[in-house]
């Protein structure tokens, strides 16, 4: 199962604050009235369509290419073993700042075999995180 285990990896790094995605996407995405996006990461230059462009977020997004470009030959896949390696983000409705993220990552393999991640959680931090008097429970994507 490496396609699979790529997926799940390629989604962990995009959520991590390792991708620099955060903060960068969620105000782009909010500026164009977009609740998500997503791209096709074999793309070497992979930006989404829909967006105004942002120097930090394309550079983010190139880095992401080849963070996953990596992932994938420390599975044994290279990208010619790809038809698609599609990335789907959306920032956390409650976290104003972008640096919460929830990804899914969705390979397709030359054969046709779709893997996903599935979407992975979010975490949510504090209760002034929320704006709210509670804190609520996060379920972790477990695999």
């Amino acid at each position: 199962m490496p396609f699979l285990r790529a997926a799940h990896d390629i989604a962990h790094h995009a959520a991590s604050a390792l991708s620099y995605l955060s903060p960068h996407l969620a105000p782009v995405l909010r500026a164009a009235n977009q609740q998500t996006m997503q791209m096709d990461l074999l793309d070497p230059a992979p930006y989404p369509a829909l967006v105004a462009e942002q120097a930090p977020l394309r550079l983010a997004l190139a880095a992401l290419h080849a963070t996953a470009i990596r992932i994938l030959q420390a599975h044994g896949l290279k990208a010619a073993d790809l038809s698609s390696m599609v990335f789907h983000v959306t920032p956390a409705p409650l976290d104003q700042q972008g640096s919460c993220l929830h990804p899914c990552m969705v390979i397709v393999a030359r054969n046709g075999r779709v893997f996903d991640s599935g979407w992975l959680s979010w975490p949510m931090r504090s209760v002034e995180d929320l704006g709210e008097r509670s804190v609520q429970t996060v379920k972790w994507t477990v695999w």
